[in-house]
Order: C-alpha cells, then sequence, then structure tokens
C-alpha cells in the first residue's frame, strides 16, 4: 500500500468515527466506490450505532461481490463480544452472499471453535444450501451443546432426508436440549418416518407438547391415536396442543381420511372431552378458541351452538360458520332461535351458513334476515334465498330489489335468476309498470333471463319508458327473447340517449338478419363519439368493401377516436383509394392516430408507403418507431434493411427491438419468396 493509499484509509477510520450522521454515510460511500481493496475498512461501519450507516455498509460490501478472502474479516467480526450490530452486520452480508460462500464457510468450520461454529451453524441454516448437509451432521456429536444443538437447528431448515435418521438417533440421546431442537428439526422435515420415534418420546414430559404439535404437522394418520389419547387424558396445556395438531393433522389430509378422523375423535366424544373442548371456547388464546370451533363442528354438537355464540367474537366467525355448516339441516331451529339476539357480524354468518346447508326450513328465517337493519345481513340472506331456490324466497327477494344499497340489489337479482316460476313471472310482469324505475329494470333483465315470450309486448312497450335505462334494459330483455327485431332496433337506433343507441349497434353486431347498412349509414353523424366509432367498424365488418367511400370522410374527423377507428376499418377492407387521406394522418398531433394510421398503411401497402414511413424509424416516440418497423416489414420496405437492422440492436425501447426484428424475418421471407 503506497502512503498515499495509507493515509486516505486512516482517513476512512477517523470518518467512520466521527459524529456526525452525514460523515459517516459519506465515508461509506467513498470508502465502497474504491474496490475490493477497501473492504477490510467497511468491518468498521458495520458495526455503527447508527442503522443506516450499517444498512450502506451491508449493501456497499455486497455490492462489492463475494471473494473468499472476505470470509477472515467477517469471521473475525463475528467474534466481537461487545458489538452485537456488528455481529449481526458481519451474519446478514453471509446470509445474503448465499450458496457462493459456502464452501468458504465450511472450510471455516473445522479451523474455528466452537463460539464460532455456533455462529456458522446458524449462517448455513439460514442459506439453506444442502451442501452443507455432510458437514452439519458431522457436529451433531460435538461436545459442546449449543453447537450441536445449532447444527440441528439448521438441518431442519435444510429440508435434506439424509438428516432424518442422524436427528433421530438424537431423539435417542439423553441431551434434553438436543432432542427437543431434533423434534422441532424432524418436523420441519416433514418425513412420514420420524412419525414412530416421534411418538416413542410422548412419555417425556419436556418432550410432550413438541412432538404433538410435529406429528400433527407431518400429518400422518399413523398419529391419530397418540394425539386422541393426549387430547383425553393430558394436562390442560398438553391437550390444547393435542387439539391443534389434530386440527392441523385433518387440514392436511384428503377428504376421505378426514373423515376417518372425524369418525375417531366422536369415539373419544365423551362428557370429559366435550367439557374440555367447551372450556377452551373461554380462552384467552385465539388460536385454541378456533380450534375448539372447529372441533365442535366435526363432532355436530348442536347442543354447542349456545356456548360458542357466547364465544363469539369477529376472529373466530369464519370458524363458527364453518362449524354450523357441519351441523346441517339439525342445527337450523338452535340457529333460527338466537338469530334475534347475535352481533350483526354473527346474523350475517348464520345467513350464509344457513345457505350453505341447504335446507329449505330455513326459508322463512332467512326471510327474516332479509330485512335485517344490517345491509351486509341482507345481502348474504339474499344469496342464501338463492342457493335455497324456494318458491317462498320469491317475496323477500323482490322486496330486496328495492334496497337501498346496490350490492344487496344485485345479490337478490342473481338469486332470482334462480327461482322462475309462475308466481315469479307474474309479478315480475307487475313490476314493468312499477313507478319506480330500479324495480322496472330488474323485472325487464330477468325476464329476457327466463326468456318470457309473454312479456314481449310488455318489454316493447317499455321501449318508450321515461328513463333510460330502463329503455336499455328492455332492448337488451327483447334482444334475448329472440325473433324479429328490425323495428324495435330502428327505434332504438333513434333514440335520445346514446347508451340506448350504443346497446342497438351492440344488437346489430349480432343479428346477421338485420340490414345493417341502411340502419348504421345514419349513426356515422351521431353526435356521440364512441357510436361513431362502432358504426365504423361494425360498418366495415358487415357491409364489406363498399362502404369504403362513405367512412373515408371519418379520416378528417375532429376526434382520434374517429379517425383510429377510419385507418383500422378501411385497412382491413384493403380500401386503396383512401391512402392518401391515411397518410394525411401521419402529421397528427395526436400519437394514438399517427401510430393507427403508419399500421393501416402498413396494411394497405404500396410503394409509397415505404418512403413515407421510412423517416419516422427516428421519431422520437418509441410507439411510433414500433409501428413503422412493422409496417415496412409488410411492405417488403428492403431499402429501410440497415435502418432496421441498426433499431433491432440499439434501440433503448425493448418493443422498438422485437418490432425491428420482426419485420427483418417479413424482409427474410420476402427476399427467400423472391429468389
Amino acid at each position: 500500500m503506497s502512503e498515499h493509499e495509507g493515509g486516505m484509509n486512516e482517513g476512512w477510520m477517523t470518518r467512520f468515527r466521527h459524529s456526525r450522521l452525514d460523515e459517516r454515510l459519506a465515508a461509506v460511500a467513498e470508502c465502497t466506490s474504491s474496490g475490493f481493496d477497501a473492504f477490510p475498512y467497511l468491518i468498521e461501519a458495520l458495526g455503527d450505532p447508527e442503522w443506516r450507516v450499517r444498512k450502506s455498509a451491508v449493501e456497499g460490501v455486497l455490492g462489492m461481490g463475494f471473494r473468499p478472502e472476505m470470509v477472515v474479516n467477517l469471521i473475525g467480526a463475528l467474534t466481537s463480544a461487545d458489538n452485537a450490530a456488528l455481529r449481526n452486520s458481519a451474519a446478514e452480508v453471509l446470509v445474503r452472499f448465499g450458496s457462493t460462500a459456502v464452501p468458504s464457510l465450511l472450510a471455516s468450520v473445522s479451523s474455528s471453535g466452537a463460539d464460532i461454529q455456533k455462529f456458522l451453524m446458524d449462517i448455513l441454516g439460514e442459506i439453506g444450501d444442502r451442501r452443507s448437509t455432510p458437514a452439519l451432521i458431522g457436529l451433531l456429536q460435538q461436545p459442546d451443546e449449543n453447537v450441536a444443538m445449532a447444527a440441528v437447528e439448521a438441518l431442519g431448515k435444510l429440508h435434506d432426508v439424509r438428516a432424518l435418521d442422524p436427528l433421530i438417533a438424537v431423539l435417542r440421546q439423553d441431551r434434553p436440549i438436543l432432542q427437543f431442537s431434533a423434534v422441532k428439526a424432524l418436523q420441519e422435515l416433514g418425513d412420514g418416518r420420524a412419525v414412530e420415534p416421534l411418538i416413542a418420546c410422548l412419555g417425556r414430559k419436556t418432550l410432550e407438547r413438541a412432538v404433538l404439535e410435529a406429528l400433527g404437522h407431518i400429518g400422518d394418520l399413523r398419529s391419530l391415536d397418540a394425539l386422541t389419547h393426549a387430547l383425553r387424558w393430558g394436562a390442560a396445556k398438553v391437550r390444547h396442543t393435542a387439539l391443534r395438531a389434530l386440527v392441523e393433522l385433518h387440514h392436511r389430509m384428503t377428504s376421505d381420511t378426514k373423515t376417518k378422523i372425524i369418525c375417531r375423535l366422536r369415539e373419544i366424544y365423551e362428557s370429559e372431552v366435550r367439557r374440555f373442548i367447551l372450556d377452551a371456547l373461554q380462552s384467552d388464546d385465539a388460536a385454541v378458541k378456533r380450534h375448539a370451533i372447529t372441533f365442535l363442528g366435526w363432532m355436530g354438537d348442536v347442543q354447542a351452538i349456545g356456548p360458542m355464540i357466547a364465544a363469539y367474537d369477529e376472529g373466530v366467525k369464519e370458524e363458527m360458520v364453518a362449524a354450523f355448516v357441519r351441523m346441517q339441516r339439525e342445527g337450523i331451529p338452535k340457529l333460527l332461535g338466537v338469530v334475534p339476539s347475535v352481533p350483526e357480524g354473527l346474523r350475517e354468518g348464520i345467513a350464509r351458513a344457513l345457505g350453505e346447508i341447504g335446507d329449505r326450513k330455513a326459508v322463512h328465517g332467512l326471510a327474516a334476515l332479509a330485512s335485517d337493519s344490517n345491509g351486509h345481513v341482507r345481502q348474504s340472506a339474499a344469496i342464501a334465498l338463492g342457493q335455497l331456490a324456494d318458491p317462498m324466497g320469491v317475496k323477500p327477494l323482490l322486496e330486496l330489489l328495492d334496497d337501498p344499497y346496490p350490492n344487496v340489489r344485485e345479490a337478490a337479482y342473481r338469486a332470482l335468476t334462480k327461482l322462475n316460476g309462475t308466481v315469479l313471472v307474474r309479478r315480475l310482469l307487475e313490476l314493468l309498470e312499477n313507478p319506480k324505475a330500479t324495480l322496472r329494470c330488474y323485472a325487464a333483465k330477468l325476464l329476457g333471463t327466463f326468456h318470457i315470450m309473454e312479456a314481449r309486448e310488455r318489454l316493447t312497450l317499455n321501449m318508450k319508458d321515461p328513463d333510460p335505462i330502463v329503455r336499455r334494459t328492455a332492448l337488451a330483455a327483447l334482444d334475448s327473447l329472440g325473433g324479429e327485431m328490425g323495428d324495435v332496433v330502428q327505434v332504438a337506433l333513434s333514440d335520445d340517449d346514446p347508451s340506448v343507441r350504443l346497446e342497438a349497434v351492440r344488437i346489430l353486431a349480432v343479428r346477421p338478419g338485420l340490414d345493417a347498412g341502411t340502419l348504421l349509414r345514419p349513426l356515422l353523424s351521431d353526435p356521440d363519439m364512441w357510436i361513431r366509432a362502432e358504426a365504423i367498424r361494425l360498418l366495415g365488418q358487415r357491409v364489406g368493401p363498399s362502404v369504403a367511400d362513405i367512412i373515408s370522410p371519418a379520416l378528417r374527423d375532429a376526434i382520434g377516436l374517429i379517425q383510429i377507428a377510419a385507418c383500422e376499418t378501411l385497412a382491413k377492407l384493403k380500401a386503396q383509394s383512401s391512402r392518401q387521406g391515411i397518410m394525411a394522418l401521419l402529421a397528427s398531433a395526436d400519437l394514438d392516430v399517427r401510430q393507427a394510421a403508419i399500421v393501416a398503411l402498413g396494411e394497405l401497402g404500396g410503394t409509397e408507403v415505404a418512403g413515407r414511413v421510412t423517416p419516422l424509424l427516428d421519431d422520437p416516440h418509441w410507439g411510433i418507431r414500433a409501428a413503422a418497423a412493422v409496417a415496412l416489414g409488410r411492405v417488403q420496405a428492403s431499402a429501410a434493411v440497415g435502418r432496421l437492422r441498426d433499431l433491432a440492436q440499439h434501440d433503448p425501447d425493448q418493443l422498438v427491438r422485437e418490432s425491428a426484428h420482426f419485420a427483418l424475418d417479413q424482409l427474410a421471407v420476402g427476399w427467400e419468396q423472391a429468389s
């Protein structure tokens, strides 16, 4: 190191210890930019009392890239007895270097003392590279229990089945701390071969809860007897753990096996177990309460509904709803009996449960919930009535069509679509004349959905409704009924409301029997730009090249949306006579219009197109350059090959480069065909 470099490095160290934060941050940035030779000096900054300095130093070291010689300095930092921040930063750097650091770390394991070995085990576990497994297994017999325990924990994180037998061997040793860690590691491995050795440990009080938890996590049916035994005879905390493990075991099983688990649990659901589960409902541990509710649902214990509701809070709502559903029709009377006295959140949940159960004897209760003061309850009641599909649900659902909340109205509408029937149709026909526009709309939609042909005449009258939404809905309903629509569509195309006219255009698009040419031409001068644009596209689609002359004037429309529609349509019609009008749009101030014009010219082809479009490869906007490249490929502009190659290699925008490649491919095909 030169004298000048030494002075600079001494300067960094002084600045790393400066009282001002900004000075220390600046020193880290300068040191980082000086390259790998500055790395040893950054160790100081890794232990800075301010997290921002440490973060900058960590990122600076990582930015240098891993080198094996770094490990000595970083391991030295791990040994710092009085600077936890330095130890943590050094460990973070090694973990984030990941697999690249593993060979160097493994080489350091055998030559390090116990304290460093423990740190290295933790780091290797966090990295998760299975090349570490043999070394970690080799340390399981280390006399220093901290090192051996760190190795056990790291093996659990690696999820390597090679560690299975060595970890099971640890279970059989008389080293309680290691045994506990081995149980947790085997839980992480999740291999069913550990089930029997784990069950053998259940006689050891210090391991019992950990083993039960591991058995639930592994998810092997062979654990069921051990878990049920613990639930019946264990101490309170052991029972709580067994309950949680049973819920997790059930969660991990297939449908058939889940049924077997529930059947087995019903066999042991005696007074003592029931009392314990009911007591668990009062637990301050939310997880214990949730598991107890789930268990009661499995048991189908209708008499537990009262205690469950007494334990209700929003955190257990979903488990409670699922439990009610499992109780099936036997639970319905009890649920309906408690509805008036439960919180609104639970009333909503009960409504959902009644729908999922699907028994029609819940209809009257759901009808009452449909008039609940809470909108969410009414919405769930509407959905549930739809699931039951009982004619008795018609009246409350029709009333909900007039609900102040749109989500409730929509739920009622969707539910009614599942009902149909003479009573409903009669009521819907009556609603077509209701003073409320919302109800007239829903009636029209439903009559169309049910294909009620007798409603045609009345729906035709609704085409003169004062509300445009009703007129539009009636038009859509008439379309769904099928049959002749020419007169109705013609009336709708002259409607004062653009949404009605647009619906008529939509019908024209899908009804081949209508004279689209005659009906659409007046719409080319419609005051609504969306209708004009749709009319242009649909005329081209339905009538063909003969309409090119009447569409071409739209190229001069003041609105870009119309110009774009005209460009696209005329290009599809191969209307060569429109080429000059489209070329004029290359000077438009609207980028989207210019792009549409370029694309259209590429579709039309012609020798003069290449001359007009090639200069646009130098346009400052990427979209113009990309469109120009594609167009030149389509018109086989061989003179532009050099410029396209330049774009394909050097343009800063990826889409432009891809478009240039596409154009060159098109040109290559052209050359092959020409040859």
